[in-house]
């Protein structure tokens, strides 16, 4: 048998899965080997949704402007910047942010890309759990504050 049991203290049903839980593990080891594995639970599904308003209001209101440079010298630093104040700023859209998001908060895989350049390989968000999804939005919502990012959702809901 397989089953899911989710064990949070903070749930009023916690006392009752605890219990069926404890009841299934017995009869499970009365019927031989078996493997239990222990872990945070995933992100929800109400966690995403508020990650893909944050990328969105950034993909909206957020850009990059290119470092500028005069032959080999480096004149002013790229940055990412209030598309209102820089309309000719490059625009990435959501999945982008989340890449360059994902990739800053866990250290990505980067290989040679098949033509050149560079490709860095990060986490996916569908495989994160609770907390680093919290940790992720939390990021989000430090860069878009630093930049005056008019967020369109409340920040509850992680």
């Amino acid at each position: 048998m397989m089953a899911t049991f989710v064990l949070d203290r903070r749930l009023p049903e916690y006392e009752a899965v605890k219990r069926r839980f404890l009841d299934a593990l017995g009869s499970e080891l009365r019927e031989g080997a078996r493997s239990v594995t222990i872990a945070e639970p995933k992100r929800s599904n109400e966690q995403n949704a508020r990650m893909w308003v944050l990328l969105q209001d950034l993909a909206e209101q957020v850009g990059y402007k290119p470092a500028r440079w005069r032959g080999d010298r480096l004149i002013e630093d790229g940055a990412y910047v209030m598309l209102s104040d820089y309309p000719r700023a490059r625009r990435l859209t959501s999945a982008q942010f989340k890449d360059l998001f994902t990739a800053a908060l866990f250290q990505p895989h980067t290989f040679a890309g098949l033509y050149g350049g560079v490709v860095a390989f990060g986490e996916r968000t569908s495989q994160m759990t609770v907390r680093q999804l919290t940790q992720l939005m939390d990021l989000i919502d430090e860069f878009g504050n630093e930049r005056g990012v008019i967020w369109s959702a409340p920040p509850a809901g992680r």
